[in-house]
């Protein structure tokens, strides 16, 4: 009886954790033994399921610590989770991705998938002249707030020069 699982009442026998975040990481530690392809799907239909958060989270993790080697697909999957038509949807799946490893530790711009995308969405959000209309730029500076948050303090820099030149450019 160590309290992590609970026999409520009424429950017909049944168990639940004693907190979600333990059923999350033992969900993300059998992610990580499955197939390559059944965690992609996994990573991919539930990358904007803000249910997944945690568990994409612990997946995450699962990877750094045991399968270094998978981390740029595992980015992959959740880009294809986003349909990156527009430089909009491209900021919300970085912004998606930012937030998937946010407290890792792990340093994303070492991911070839991450810095490519991160560098589509920098060039054209901060493109001279602008290149996209108003309403499109906006929706993506949002995403961007989003991926600047979870970003380590030495980003801090670049992001003030960047929006320094949003405005200087007009917006």
């Amino acid at each position: 009886r160590s309290g992590l699982l609970l026999e409520p009442p009424g429950f017909g026998g049944m168990v639940k954790f004693y907190h979600p975040s333990f059923q999350e990481f033992f969900a993300a530690r059998e992610l990580a033994s499955r197939s390559d392809s059944e965690w992609r799907e996994f990573v991919s239909d539930h990358a904007k399921d803000d249910a997944f958060v945690e568990v994409l989270r612990f997946l995450a993790g699962e990877f750094i610590r045991r399968r270094h080697g998978v981390l740029n697909d595992f980015v992959k999957a959740v880009v294809r989770g986003h349909p990156a038509t527009m430089v909009t949807d491209k900021a919300e799946a970085l912004a998606g991705i930012s937030r998937v490893f946010q407290d890792t530790g792990f340093r994303l711009e070492e991911l070839e998938a991450y810095r490519t995308l991160y560098e589509d969405v920098k060039n054209v959000l901060f493109a001279r002249p602008p290149v996209l209309a108003m309403a499109h730029r906006s929706k993506a500076m949002s995403a961007w707030g989003r991926i600047m948050a979870t970003m380590p303090p030495e980003f801090e820099k670049l992001n003030t020069q960047l929006i320094g030149l949003s405005i200087d450019s007009g917006y």
